[in-house]
C-alpha cells in the first residue's frame, strides 16, 4: 500500500463558528468546489453532520467522468471531522476537516491520506492528474470561501506528497 498525503491550511478573518456552522453542513459543498466539477449532494441530507452519517454524491472525476461518491462521516469533535470514502474513485481517502479558532480569524486545515488504484499507473496519475486536481479544488475553495464571507483577505499553504 502506498498512502499518499495532501495539507493545506486557509487563514480568515471570520469567527471560528460562523466557519464551523458552514462547513458541517454537507449542502455547502457545492459552493466551494469547481463548476467543472459538477458536483451535485443525492437523496435528502440533514444539514448538521454526524458520526456515521452517509452522504452521496455524484462528481465528475478528470478522464473517469460522471462518478458516484459515498462518504461516511467517521468522527467528529467540536473542532473537527473525519470523512472516509465507502465508494468512488480512490482505493481509500480519509479527510481531516479541522476547524481551529485563532486570534482575529479562523484557521481551516484539511488532512488528506489517500491511496490510488491501479498500482504503478496510479502512482503516475498521482503526479500528473492527482495532485494537480488537489492543488486546483483547494485553490478555488480558498477564494470561493473568501467571497462567501466577504473577506478578500485569507491565504492558502500546504504540502503533499
Amino acid at each position: 500500500m502506498l498512502f499518499r498525503s495532501f495539507k493545506k491550511e486557509q487563514w480568515i478573518g471570520i469567527d471560528s463558528e460562523k466557519i464551523w456552522e458552514f462547513f458541517s453542513d454537507p449542502n455547502n459543498l457545492g459552493k466551494i468546489m469547481p463548476p467543472e466539477m459538477g458536483i451535485e449532494v443525492k437523496g435528502i441530507v440533514a444539514h448538521r453532520i454526524s458520526a456515521g452519517q452517509i452522504i452521496e454524491y455524484k462528481v465528475r472525476v478528470p478522464i473517469l467522468g460522471r462518478k458516484k461518491w459515498v462518504t461516511e462521516i467517521k468522527e467528529i469533535s467540536k473542532t473537527s471531522f473525519t470523512d472516509i470514502q465507502k465508494v468512488g474513485p480512490y482505493k481509500s481517502w480519509e479527510h481531516k476537516h479541522t476547524v481551529k479558532a485563532e486570534r482575529e480569524g479562523t484557521r481551516l486545515i484539511d488532512e488528506i491520506q489517500y491511496e490510488l488504484p491501479l498500482g504503478i499507473l496510479g502512482k503516475i496519475g498521482n503526479k500528473w492528474l492527482v495532485t494537480r486536481s488537489l492543488e486546483k479544488i483547494f485553490g478555488y475553495r480558498m477564494v470561493a470561501i473568501g467571497k462567501l464571507f466577504g473577506q478578500e483577505k485569507s491565504n492558502l499553504m500546504g504540502e503533499n506528497d
